[in-house]
């Protein structure tokens, strides 16, 4: 059995279950989840996971004390915490009956369950308000982009994020015609600041605004990966509606700057985004 701990938002528990679902299948064992996430809503079980949710009793067996763990390197332990936030290879040589508690943001993590992870990340079920805007994606050259603005304007210090303003969505979108020749786009976009978006940003394309429109996270996200191409923030939520795109075609822009710490940005953004993803 693993057990990977859920904690923050859709997108931070989507690479936690993602690692899970890896380690699961490199043993050929059951993948169970401790869904005690302080605050944040669990939505993944509106997607098409088999993964079950973990009794108290199986987390305080795998968490407890072990003796003989601090003899061992920390990856061979029952209790498994993330040590750096960068890709670090040996956690893919963990065993059976252990459990995970990190974020895990790097898709190096799960490219071995890869083909799973894509069937299991689709919605059980879908509004008709959803398949609306899945038709109209559908029936144009269809181009995400996520806008993430509210809580990290209140961040501060070397883990704050960056402030993407306007100039980044249009040297974004001049990047992603160039690239991809294309004339003749869609714009859809994803925001928790719908406000700013309506008053600041005007792209000259035809526009969507999604948000705003009582849709739940799960369902933007699922949106998101039905674009044919995507411009991500630098946030895990917009992240995996590009990773979850089966778009053989696709283009994926996405920030640089991922981090205001600079050290931090250049290791943390390598093991993050795939290679054939295009920074800006």
């Amino acid at each position: 059995m693993i057990i990977t701990r859920l904690k923050g938002g859709l997108g931070n528990q989507l690479f936690q279950y993602a690692i899970g679902r890896s380690l699961a299948f490199i043993n050929n064992t059951e993948l169970k989840l401790d869904t005690h996430t302080k605050g944040w809503a669990f939505n993944l079980h509106k997607f098409n996971i088999t993964a079950e949710i973990a009794s108290d009793e199986e987390i305080k067996r795998m968490t407890r004390f072990h003796p003989f763990d601090i003899f061992k390197p920390y990856y061979k332990r029952r209790s498994i915490n993330q040590h750096r936030e960068h890709f670090e290879k040996r956690i893919l040589l963990a065993k059976d009956n252990v459990y995970l508690n990190g974020f895990w943001q790097s898709e190096r993590y799960f490219r071995p369950a890869e083909d799973i992870i894509r069937k299991e990340c689709i919605l059980r079920e879908t509004s008709e308000k959803y398949k609306r805007i899945l038709d109209k994606m559908k029936n144009s050259e269809s181009v995400s982009l996520h806008i993430r603005r509210t809580d990290y304007l209140n961040y501060t210090g070397p883990n704050s994020f960056p402030k993407l303003g306007d100039i980044y969505w249009r040297n974004a979108l001049g990047l992603l015609k160039t690239k991809g020749s294309l004339d003749s786009i869609h714009l859809f976009i994803f925001s928790d600041d719908v406000k700013w978006v309506k008053n600041n940003l005007n792209l000259g394309a035809p526009t969507t605004i999604v948000s705003g429109e009582g849709f739940a996270d799960y369902e933007e996200l699922s949106l998101m990966s039905n674009c044919d191409h995507n411009i991500i923030a630098n946030s895990t939520f917009s992240y995996w509606g590009a990773w979850l795109n089966n778009n053989p075609n696709k283009l994926v822009i996405y920030p640089l700057n991922w981090w205001s710490d600079i050290e931090k940005n250049e290791i943390y953004t390598k093991d993050l985004t795939p290679e054939e993803w295009v920074g800006l």
